[in-house]
């Protein structure tokens, strides 16, 4: 799952300034992210709802950009891995 995660990322694009309209943490957080999930993880509940969170914001401002939607696909196999995990337990 790990490779998974880290092949899947490679798609994974951070909008650049101006046409971010994330806070300068809220940026850091998501790059933090990103290179956590390009190692392939693991990912904490909260860092999962933090990271949807973030994205939820730039899916609103920016809905038709289609540079969003890899991060949009990212958070959904984020939550599914973590449910996955969960169930297993």
């Amino acid at each position: 799952m790990a490779d998974f995660l880290r092949t899947y990322t490679e798609l994974a694009r951070i909008p650049s300034a101006p046409n971010n309209p994330l806070t300068q943490d809220e940026y850091q957080r998501l790059t933090r992210y990103i290179a956590l999930a390009r190692g392939g993880g693991p990912f904490t509940p909260e860092q999962v709802r933090d990271y949807q969170a973030i994205i939820r914001k730039l899916e609103e401002e920016k809905p038709l950009n289609r540079d969003i939607w890899p991060l949009v696909a990212l958070g959904a196999l984020l939550l599914g891995m973590y449910l996955l995990g969960k169930r297993e337990q």
